[in-house]
């Protein structure tokens, strides 16, 4: 895959649109896909041409968390996966704080990394088939770009820990009745 195109930012109608594009490994997160997005929201951020972000993907599935053949890489050094980790945290952050209004649109699997990412937005869309759920502990990891946090704030304490604890996932229709996603359409809604 070349990773130039890993994230496609590109600024239609006053909205920056950030589109995951790794399909063939379920748009999950490489160092070069946490840069373009941190690149992409400092620049908009800086200017005027954009006034609200989108945050979306190709393929069938929005995000299954980080590429785990570059946390593997990354663990060679501790300083490797602090600057994975950091840059991911940094990405996420962009999003949160970037003082425009942020949109997600989730479709298929929006699993650990993916979904630390769509809680760094403010309004979430997902199509009826979306899957959301945390398997950071299945793998023997923490989540590291601030999801514990924020979907504790979204979800509450308690099956925010359940979703942590057991790694189970939950449909669009739960995702929708505990506050993690505004709003569920088709799929054919959702592009």
């Amino acid at each position: 895959m070349n990773e130039e195109i890993c994230v496609n930012a590109r600024v239609e109608g006053g909205v920056g649109i950030l589109e995951l594009n790794r399909p063939e490994k379920f748009n999950c997160l490489s160092l070069e896909s946490h840069q373009k997005m941190l690149d992409a929201v400092t620049r908009w951020r800086a200017g005027d041409e954009v006034r609200s972000i989108l945050l979306c993907s190709t393929g069938k599935h929005f995000c299954t968390g980080a590429d785990l053949d570059c946390v593997r890489s990354a663990s060679a050094s501790t300083e490797g996966l602090a600057r994975y980790i950091a840059l991911g945290h940094r990405a996420c952050r962009s999003l949160e704080e970037c003082g425009l209004p942020t949109v997600v649109a989730v479709q298929g699997m929006c699993l650990a990394g993916g979904l630390e990412l769509m809680l760094s937005c403010d309004v979430a869309f997902c199509s009826a088939d979306a899957q959301f759920g945390d398997q950071h502990a299945v793998y023997g990891l923490v989540p590291g770009w601030g999801g514990s946090q924020r979907l504790t704030r979204v979800i509450g304490r308690r099956r925010a820990m359940d979703l942590f604890y057991t790694g189970k996932r939950i449909d669009a229709s739960v995702a929708q009745q505990w506050g993690l996603v505004n709003h569920v359409s088709s799929a054919e809604n959702l592009r």
